[in-house]
């Protein structure tokens, strides 16, 4: 399935499944990797940050911070209350037992699968589409492609721009129209009145004509001129 394809299905789950539709877009290890203490409400924010003593560290190698949207805020203070264990080393998406998943874990397809079931989504869904539909959407929202990228954890901007061309360029183009629409009558209405081209053009060569006649008398004399000059020689 192609990216845009995938990217309007995950779309629909944030329509028609909440609790499914908020994308931070985290990848599977940083979902795996994510504790309490990585989880700031009071600052509405979630920091992705290595932790070497554990073996993670984020996959372009920068850590960064992304902002609890308020639709997420409620339920993620929910889930912290009631599925997750106390202390700041507690697992965010643990086992039921509280241990952390395993980096290889179904749960990711299982709980993608069901969310789209539940958005009456048939095709085939996978994690990392819902990490796709969170830049895509904000790139829709607005949102410049360098704090996208930073949001992403991507390395390089230009990984950026090269998964997201096809979206940045349609949304550059929307976007780029309404200057034309703002402007459009107001442009056309006060434009001072310009002579046609044709108008133009017969001036030009009424000007030239004149200037080639004028040239005329002076011409014939270095004619003369020319001419008694070579039948001195001769």
């Amino acid at each position: 399935m192609s990216r845009s394809s995938s990217t309007t299905c995950t779309r629909r789950i944030v329509t028609k499944d909440g609790r499914n539709g908020i994308f931070t877009g985290l990848r599977r290890r940083e979902v795996v990797f994510l504790q309490r203490s990585d989880v700031d409400l009071l600052n509405a924010v979630i920091s992705v940050r290595s932790k070497p003593h554990l073996g993670f560290r984020p996959k372009s190698g920068k850590e960064r911070s992304i902002s609890i949207d308020p639709v997420l805020r409620p339920l993620l203070v929910k889930h912290l209350a009631e599925r997750v264990a106390k202390g700041p080393e507690a697992w965010v998406f643990s086992l039921s037992a509280g241990a952390r998943r395993s980096e290889k874990t179904r749960w990711f397809a299982l709980s993608t699968q069901a969310a789209a079931a539940r958005a009456e989504i048939s095709r085939k869904l996978t994690f990392h589409d819902l990490r796709r539909t969170y830049g895509a959407m904000l790139i829709e929202a607005g949102v410049d492609i360098y704090t996208v990228s930073r949001l992403l954890g991507h390395a390089d901007v230009r990984i950026t721009q090269e998964v997201y061309a096809p979206l940045c360029g349609r949304f550059m183009a929307e976007q780029a129209a309404k200057l034309g629409r703002h402007i459009g009558r107001a442009l056309v209405r006060e434009l001072p009145a310009i002579p046609s081209l044709k108008n133009a053009a017969e001036s030009v060569d009424q000007e030239e004509s004149r200037q080639r006649h004028a040239n005329e008398p002076d011409a014939e004399k270095r004619r003369w001129r020319k001419s008694q000059k070579s039948s001195i020689k001769s």
